[in-house]
């Protein structure tokens, strides 16, 4: 269990500047589609698509979504999309469902700005999932989380016992304890994009300050209310060096 959320983090520092932290999609400007309808084919419906481009800095976030509704005789549906620079390939993904382009929704994987769905493909391809490029990466704040989340029991664990689990060593996660997981969480994501001379001013005090706190906690300064506390014996838990250096003042400031 960890000790804060990606909702935590979001509320934080807003949806939007997570997002800038931690989705590593490449930031090109993504293709824009159109789909235009085809005599001939097989297609039967309503369908949506969208097309992101692939180079060497990765994916792009997804394009715009098209949608082709299938006529009389018009059942192939003829997509076209901008070309990226840099790019060296393209992928087209399909579902039957606007916006729903979880894995296996791919539909083909070319070089050329054009394909026409013919309805032929019966079986979409397992592929990455198109970003959308609102979100953050779930996956990578869970992992900036789990890190902070080691770096407070390597302290507390000196004196408490951990990981803090409710029901089992307390009967809540103590509100100082989840601020320190937010602040390192975030601290943390910062450092995926930046050196630690680039992290935000505040950003730095804010890690400083929880540094601050949770040494005050290992050295019983602070307590901890409805925690099972150890003994020193029992404590083998070593806590690290700290992973910031506070005499570097001088940071240039972002606006996360």
């Amino acid at each position: 269990m960890s000790y804060c959320t990606q909702q935590d983090l979001e509320l934080r520092i807003g949806t939007a500047s997570l997002r800038q932290l931690t989705n590593d999609t490449w930031t090109a400007t993504p293709p824009v589609a159109t789909a235009t309808p085809k005599a001939g084919g097989t297609l039967s419906g309503t369908f949506y698509y969208v097309v992101t481009a692939l180079g060497d800095k990765g994916q792009t976030l997804r394009s715009n979504e098209v949608t082709f509704t299938s006529g009389a005789t018009n059942k192939t549906a003829t997509l076209t999309w901008t070309a990226v620079a840099t790019a060296t390939s393209y992928k087209i993904y399909k579902s039957s469902a606007s916006g729903a382009y979880t894995s296996p929704s791919l539909l083909v994987h070319q070089t050329a700005l054009t394909y026409d769905d013919t309805g032929s493909v019966a079986t979409m391809l397992v592929g990455t999932t198109p970003t959308d490029a609102s979100l953050p990466d779930s996956a990578i704040v869970a992992a900036m989380i789990e890190k902070a989340d080691r770096e407070i029991d390597a302290y507390a664990g000196q004196v408490w016992s951990v990981p803090f689990v409710v029901g089992s060593n307390c009967t809540f996660i103590p509100s100082i304890i989840k601020q320190i997981s937010i602040d390192f969480s975030v601290y943390n994501c910062f450092l995926r994009r930046f050196s630690s001379m680039e992290v935000p001013k505040q950003w730095i005090q804010l890690q400083k300050d929880a540094c601050t706190r949770l040494e005050a906690i290992s050295n019983q300064e602070l307590q901890l209310d409805g925690l099972a506390q150890v003994s020193s014996d029992e404590a083998d838990i070593v806590a690290p060096d700290r992973i910031l250096d506070f005499n570097n003042s001088q940071s240039p400031t972002y606006l996360f």
